[in-house]
């Protein structure tokens, strides 16, 4: 998989977890947090490791402002 190709599946990864979470905050487990539920979302969907999923999160909201703005 390119890596144009890895950004644009983690937007939409992203995305829809940003909905999700926020339409039923019960998927968040107790004691755990948002942020950490999608980067997780992100190893698990494309088979990535915890430091590479850093990464790709890290560069998919630096280039979508918006899509930053509804993580934070």
């Amino acid at each position: 998989m390119s890596i144009e190709d890895q950004i644009d599946s983690a937007k939409k990864i992203i995305d829809s977890e940003i909905t999700n979470v926020t339409s039923n905050s019960l998927l968040i487990k107790s004691g755990g947090c948002a942020s950490c539920h999608i980067l997780f979302k992100l190893i698990e969907s494309l088979s990535l490791n915890v430091s590479d999923a850093t990464d790709l999160l890290s560069e998919v909201l630096y280039q979508d402002a918006q899509l930053n703005e509804r993580f934070v």
